[in-house]
């Protein structure tokens, strides 16, 4: 009977470690930061560059997108957290999924999902300021003993999520040098999709005359430094892309 009621002793005693005052979890949302245009390009303008021949020239990639706060955070550094009998063991390079808000003694905390948590029954606490809180969520309850961290100044912070509108506007191209043959420069227009595959009925060859300083594609201007059948060295002067 002893050897039973020490039994039950040890398991009280050690389950009195795991359990803490409940935390309700208030689910959260992302938010709407807004909508901008991006421009992708290969190069600047007023800068001297140069490619070879099967290499583009000018590759221009035009999108819009909406940006929104995404329910990811990403920590600062590679860490670790660990209590009694939990460790948590995370990645910087990895973003961790925010289950909710609660609040704790009048201090509101993010509450991420640990790492390879998949029913989401334990949450790290974060502080306003993005530091880690001492204590650990489980099964809705805080823990009551303390966490060491490491590193110490161990700090998440919010990713923002983007979502990628194709619209009438989608840009999507390149020009390619083919070299020249002393009379004319060849240079091959390439369009893409908004998946980057290749649209082969919107190929089309353009030649040049060899001695124009200049040479024009709709918007995009080129001034030309050298032209051979190894090489073309070249400045973009305007494109028109604001």
């Amino acid at each position: 009977m002893q050897l039973r009621y020490l039994k039950l002793l040890i398991i009280f005693l050690i389950a009195s470690n795991f359990i803490g005052c409940t935390a309700h979890v208030r689910p959260i949302s992302t938010s709407y930061q807004g909508s901008e245009r991006v421009f992708r390009k290969n190069y600047e303008i007023g800068q001297k560059l140069a490619a070879y021949v099967g290499e583009p020239i000018v590759k221009v990639k035009s999108y819009k997108i909406d940006r929104f706060k995404s329910l990811l955070m990403r920590p600062t550094d590679d860490f670790v957290i660990s209590g009694g009998l939990v460790t948590i063991i995370g990645s910087k390079n990895i973003d961790y999924l925010v289950i909710g808000q609660t609040t704790i003694e009048n201090q509101t905390y993010t509450v991420v999902s640990t790492p390879s948590d998949r029913a989401q029954n334990k949450g790290i606490l974060i502080k306003p300021d993005g530091t880690v809180y001492n204590k650990v969520l489980n099964r809705g309850k805080i823990m009551v003993y303390t966490f060491d961290i490491s590193p110490p100044d161990l700090k998440f912070y919010k990713t923002e999520d983007e979502k990628r509108i194709v619209d009438a506007d989608y840009i999507n191209y390149e020009l390619i040098y083919g070299g020249t043959d002393g009379k004319s420069i060849t240079v091959t227009y390439r369009e893409y999709t908004k998946n980057d595959m290749a649209r082969p009925a919107f190929y089309q060859n353009l030649v040049y005359e060899s001695g124009q300083r200049r040479i024009r594609f709709k918007k995009t201007v080129l001034e030309i430094h050298e032209a051979t059948n190894e090489k073309i060295v070249y400045t973009i002067i305007d494109d028109d892309l604001k």
